[in-house]
Order: structure tokens, then C-alpha cells, then sequence
């Protein structure tokens, strides 16, 4: 085996002790060279030198300024190599491997030329491994111009390899060597290349390599691949390391495309088509419109749902259950959205939230949604406790609190740190042994169906309904009853009709800063006329919220609310 060492460049005397009768382009033996079996041989016409199987040292070439040159360590088995004292040339042949910086490089002919000052010729269709500790990466078809033992420069390709096996070329035009002594390479890849990051995104853009990194850097955009009717993607922007095996994608807020507009992923509504539409990575269609939910964070495609999912990632790797989500399934064409939801009403003093579940079906055209609703208004308080123990002493349904969306609204309001001890007492005793002061609330509701009617512009309830809790007391109980909140043009109103049983029921309706009550239990009918006169709790009202008050309904109201949703069941 022959191995030819070239040492890095440094200034010497020609006539030192080291190296006697110099010239340029004189090899010089290094110490230790093994003379058994015949050394090296002079002869011959075009005057060459050969090295036999035997040389194991190395040896030093000098440029015409007579200076030493390192440039790399060629590995070479027979004994075809040969140095040429008419040309300075040194002719290698069978040469396996050639080791610079933190790579191999096998000469696809075996042949490699060195010319005079140390100067190896151009190296084509070559194959580069690097680096040599890992074996990561593997460039291929590659040309490659070594500069020295720790640099090269080049070109070549790249297969990258998909979660199914599959194969895909990606060219990098620059293949070099970084300051830390690592291969790096650059590449780009057109829109006409159809590449895919995996089976259901599709990538154009740059693709930059670092040798001691498995995953590679891709700079540029992604474009997930759906059929759902007329429902389309952009391209988003971004830029991160990329695991084939697991494509998991960064989606940033805002989210851009290619020419930086932005786009939304999640659900919209058109206030002036009065129709709720699904976004998945495309623009609003009205600056207008009202985004009633939409996630930004990490986009992993989850296979066995065959769904893009999007949803910021905690430290454990997994969704995190206190932000938005947004996943879109490509089986049966339905957008899902979870977290806190703006329903885009007006409400006025009245504080109204909605956190739940919200599926959209692009085929047919349909929207449902399961939720916790949170409303907040001043109100007689004795009114309120009654209603509550009334509800709590009936034997009612039960609740299964954090299989509901009141699972959200507790994620949300809760200190992260608090939630496992609050969760036991709830799972235990059926009750916060001290209620948490950011869930008092004047009534939460932990679980409802809702659809929403594009004639009546209404979200309306559908099936029993579940009270989490009334100001700072638990009711986890399910009441038959009815909701609906309706957007109008002289004041968004909101209905709550609550039933115990037919003969007791409780009904609610707020519009234009006024709140109506009205209940089958007279005494709180008469708690409420009392209120209407005692100037203590007009001043309490006022001072929390201006212009507000809350008065008595009329049987008549609550009736009409009751038969329109009769009559539309018949």
C-alpha cells in the first residue's frame, strides 16, 4: 500500500541538514521509510520513481520556492504509482480513498494526478463521505478540486430519503469545507422540481448541509397537498432543520408566504356574506372578516389520522393542551379547531368567551361546535346563590368536568403550576376545597353543542346543557335547556333558558346593555324587584360597569324565545 503525504506549506533552507541537494520537484523520504523488499527504484527512460508496497511513511514534495507542501493522505493499493522527474507529475493509480478535513473521497477511476507544486488535478464523478466519524452524508457523481489536507472544494449530488424509502436528488452546486474544519454544502431546489419533504409536503427553496448535523437546513417554503373541494394552500414561508423520517415543520406567527403576505390557518367569518369559512394557509378573504380561531407553532402530518395538525409544542414534545390547534383531515375533508374561540359577537359590558371544540366539514358546507361558554355581568347575588343550590340539591346528570371543553377554559385561566392539585380535589371530593379566584365567574358553562343558522345569523344550542359553576360555587350538572346569540344590527343578543324540569326553569336575555331575568321560582322574580329599588346595589352596579343594569322579563318573552325553537323541531 502506498500512502503519499503532502505537509503544509512552511519556508525551509535548501541547505539544512534535513534536506540535502534540494531541487524543485524532489521527493525526499522520510524517516522511517521501510527499505525491505526493494525501497524505491530510478530508471528507465522518462526517468520515474515508484514506490513499492512496502513504503508506510510518507514522503515531501517541494514547489519551485522550495518550500514543503502537505496537502492530503492518498491511500493506494499496487504498486502503479509513480513519479515523473521530466514533468514534477506523480501519476497514482488504484487509489481507494483520499482523506481531507473531515471527509473521504473515493476516486471513481482510482487514478489521481498530482502536478508540480502540489497541485492534484480536478477529481470527477467521485463519491464524498462526510464526515468520516459519522457517516451521515454521502454526495455522489460529485467533481472535487483538493486544495489542501484540510480543504476542498466541489460540487455533487445528494439523495435524500423520505419516512417510505423513497428517493429524491437534491444538486448541491458548493461543497466546501467551513472555518471549523466541517463539509458544508448548499443547494437549491426549483418549484418545478416537485420535491417532497415527505408524501404530503411539498418544498422549494435552499437546502444548506452541515456535515456533523444529521438533518439538513431548508430555507424557503412548504406547501401542504390537499383535495378538499376548492379548498387550497400557499406556499409558507419558513426556515429550520428537517428529520425525513418525522417532518415536523415550523409555522411562524405571522404566517407569510412566499411574497410575505400573510395567511391564516384556522377558521374565519365573513361579515358581509354572514358565512363561517375554513382557512388552510390561505389569506382572509376580507380584510373585514372576523378570524374566530387560528394556530400557529409546529405542522406535523399524524398518519395513521391522515391529518395535518398545527399547535405550538411544549418541552415534553407535545401540543400543548393551554394554545390553539388546527388540524385538517384529508380523509373526510373536516377542519378542526380547538382553544378559544371568537365567536365575533359585540357584547358590550357583558364579558362573553367561548373555548371548545370547532369542526367545520368542507363537504358538505357545515359547522358544529362543542364548547365552554363563560359569561360575566353583575347581578343580584342572592339571586345567584339560590339558583345554584337549587340546581346542586336536584338530582340531575353529572359532569365529568375535564372530559368536557371546560377542560380549555381551565387550562387557560389556571396557573400551569396549580392544575394537578385542583384536578385531584375535583376528581375526589367533587369540589375545590378553595375556589380558584380566576374562575369566579357569574356563570360558566363547562359543556354545550352549538350549530351556527346563516339565515337567522344565531348560534344556537342543541342537547342538554352542562353548569360548570355559578360565581364561586361548583354545579357540574347537565339542564335541559336552550341558547342562542345572535348578531344584529341594532345590538348583538344573547339568550340562556335553563330547565330543571318543565316547571322550573330559569331564562336570561341581555341586548343593548340590559339584563332580563325571569324565573318559575317567584321569590327570585321578587329578589329582582327589590334590587330595582335599593340604591346600594344601583350604585354597585353602576360603579362596575356604566350604563348597565339588569331588570325583570316578562313570561311572555321567555314563551316566544321557547316556540320558535318548538315550532322549528315539528
Amino acid at each position: 500500500m502506498v500512502r503519499v503525504l503532502f505537509f503544509k506549506t512552511f519556508s525551509v533552507a535548501c541547505a539544512t541538514t534535513h534536506i540535502k541537494n534540494c531541487f524543485p520537484g524532489q521527493i525526499f523520504i522520510q524517516e522511517g521509510f521501510n527499505h525491505q523488499g526493494g525501497g524505491f527504484m530510478m530508471g528507465g527512460a522518462e526517468r520515474h520513481l515508484w514506490f513499492n508496497d512496502n513504503f508506510d511513511s510518507g514522503c515531501l514534495i517541494l514547489d519551485t520556492g522550495c518550500r514543503m507542501k502537505r496537502c492530503t493522505d492518498i491511500t493506494s493499493s499496487g504498486n502503479k504509482n509513480r513519479f515523473s522527474i521530466r514533468t514534477n507529475v506523480i501519476n497514482a493509480e488504484e487509489v481507494k480513498i483520499i482523506k481531507v478535513a473531515d471527509a473521504a473521497i473515493y476516486p471513481d477511476s482510482g487514478k489521481v494526478e498530482i502536478q508540480e507544486d502540489a497541485v492534484m488535478t480536478q477529481l470527477v464523478n467521485t463519491n464524498i463521505i462526510a464526515n468520516t466519524s459519522t457517516r451521515e452524508h454521502n454526495f455522489y457523481n460529485a467533481s472535487v478540486k483538493i486544495l489542501g489536507r484540510k480543504q476542498y472544494i466541489g460540487s455533487g449530488t445528494y439523495d435524500y430519503v423520505d419516512r417510505t424509502g423513497s428517493h429524491q436528488e437534491i444538486v448541491f452546486s458548493s461543497i466546501s469545507v467551513d472555518t471549523s474544519g466541517n463539509t458544508a454544502g448548499t443547494g437549491k431546489i426549483s418549484d418545478s422540481a416537485g420535491f417532497m419533504l415527505s408524501p404530503e409536503v411539498a418544498f422549494t427553496g435552499d437546502v444548506n448541509l452541515e456535515a456533523p448535523v444529521k438533518e439538513m437546513t431548508f430555507t424557503g417554503a412548504f406547501k401542504p397537498l390537499v383535495d378538499c373541494g376548492n379548498l387550497g394552500s400557499n406556499w409558507v414561508k419558513f426556515s429550520a432543520r428537517v428529520n425525513p423520517d418525522n417532518v415536523k415543520l415550523p409555522v411562524s406567527d405571522p404566517i407569510k408566504n412566499r411574497s410575505s403576505e400573510k395567511l391564516l390557518l384556522g377558521l374565519a367569518y365573513s361579515n358581509t356574506e354572514n358565512i363561517i369559512y375554513p382557512a388552510f394557509f390561505t389569506p382572509r378573504r376580507s380584510f373585514s372578516d372576523t378570524i374566530m380561531i387560528s394556530a400557529t407553532g409546529m405542522m406535523e402530518y399524524q398518519i395513521p389520522a391522515s391529518t395535518y395538525k398545527v399547535g405550538v409544542v411544549d418541552t415534553t414534545g407535545n401540543f400543548s393542551s393551554s394554545t390553539p390547534h388546527v388540524s385538517l383531515n384529508t380523509f373526510n375533508c373536516m377542519m378542526r379547531s380547538e382553544g378559544k374561540i371568537n365567536l365575533g359577537f359585540n357584547s358590550g359590558p357583558l364579558l362573553m368567551e367561548s373555548h371548545g371544540t370547532m369542526d367545520y366539514y368542507i363537504l358538505p358546507d357545515s359547522t358544529s361546535l362543542r364548547l365552554a361558554l363563560i359569561y360575566d355581568f353583575p347581578f343580584e347575588e342572592g339571586v345567584l346563590e339560590k339558583i345554584r343550590t337549587q340546581m346542586t340539591s336536584t338530582n340531575l346528570a353529572g359532569i365529568q368536568l375535564f372530559n368536557t371543553p371546560f377542560n380549555f377554559v381551565f387550562n387557560e385561566l389556571t396557573p400551569e403550576k396549580e392544575r394537578d392539585k385542583l384536578k385531584s380535589e375535583i376528581e375526589t371530593v367533587g369540589r375545590f376545597r378553595k375556589f380558584p379566584e380566576t374562575l369566579i365567574k357569574t356563570l360558566i358553562i363547562a359543556d354545550v353543542k352549538m350549530s351556527y343558522d346563516t339565515l337567522t345569523r344565531s348560534f344556537i344550542s342543541n342537547g342538554p346543557i352542562g353548569i360548570g359553576s355559578i360565581k364561586d360555587g361548583m354545579v357540574n350538572r347537565y339542564l335541559n335547556g336552550r341558547i342562542e346569540m345572535s348578531r344584529k344590527r341594532n345590538g348583538d343578543e344573547f339568550t340562556i333558558y335553563l330547565e330543571i324540569s318543565p316547571n322550573d326553569w330559569y331564562f336570561f336575555n341581555y341586548r343593548n346593555n340590559v339584563m332580563q331575568f325571569i324565573s318559575s321560582d317567584i321569590d327570585l322574580n321578587d329578589m329582582i324587584r327589590e334590587a330595582q329599588l335599593n340604591n346600594n346595589e344601583l350604585k354597585r352596579i353602576g360603579k362596575l360597569w356604566r350604563g348597565y343594569r339588569y331588570t325583570l322579563s316578562t313570561d311572555r318573552k321567555k314563551r316566544d324565545f321557547i316556540r320558535k325553537f318548538e315550532v322549528g323541531e315539528e
